[in-house]
């Protein structure tokens, strides 16, 4: 089919302001977002999302687990067509959220965790090979050595999990884990987003919240 450019119809590209404080920057999934929009822009040939994205927001918090379960409802013609489900930690701040996705500031004020949700028109033959691409095109789109490295990338089906550090923020950079999944009519990605210095403290958390990415079919 060709390259394969993923588009959101109207949806802007997210640059996710401050909310409490000053000095809180984009957070690493809605940068490369820009940058992927800004390369397949509308008219390129390839794969396109076109429908209507209406995606609600379910919260419940497991005082036992200390998880915060987030949902994402992805529908097209009206109807919930599936839910993506990721865990984050239970104190861990929910930033605005835009229509198709949810994203929450750890207590340290730098480090992110991100979920995103889309419809596509894809298979279960097709969507492993529409997930390699997502993963694919996000991943260049940082633009590769030397300020952006790509560490692990594993391919299992229709999931692709992957791990990049990055040279910037300055001085110590920053640690990204993701884990993209395609199935039943949606596309879904989630990320944790450290800087370095705060590696070895959430790694187990971050760790955590890209294991724990689901998406099923709606009820």
């Amino acid at each position: 089919m060709g390259d394969i450019g993923f588009l959101v119809a109207g949806l802007k590209p997210s640059r996710d302001a401050a909310v409490d404080g000053a000095g809180e920057r984009p957070s690493a999934i809605s940068v490369a977002k820009d940058r992927l929009e800004a390369k397949f822009p509308p008219g390129m040939r390839g794969f396109f999302v076109t429908w209507p994205v209406a995606v609600s927001l379910a919260l419940c918090v497991s005082c036992a687990h200390r998880t915060q379960t987030v949902e994402l409802f992805v529908t097209r013609a009206g109807s919930a067509e599936a839910v993506v489900h990721v865990d984050v930690p239970a104190d861990w701040r929910a930033l605005v959220p835009s229509p198709s996705r949810a994203e929450y500031l750890s207590p340290d004020n730098r480090s992110r965790a991100y979920v995103r949700a889309m419809p596509v028109e894809a298979d279960a033959k097709d969507c492993p090979r529409v997930a390699r691409q997502y993963a694919s095109e996000f991943i260049q789109a940082w633009g590769g050595p030397p300020h952006t490295r790509l560490v692990r990338k594993r391919s299992a089906g229709e999931t692709i999990d992957f791990e990049l550090r990055r040279t910037e923020p300055k001085p110590q950079g920053e640690i990204i884990w993701a884990r993209v999944i395609c199935r039943d009519g949606a596309l879904a990605i989630t990320s944790c987003t450290v800087t370095a210095v705060s590696a070895q403290e959430l790694v187990r958390q971050c760790q955590s919240v890209v294991r724990s990415l689901q998406v099923r079919p709606a009820p």
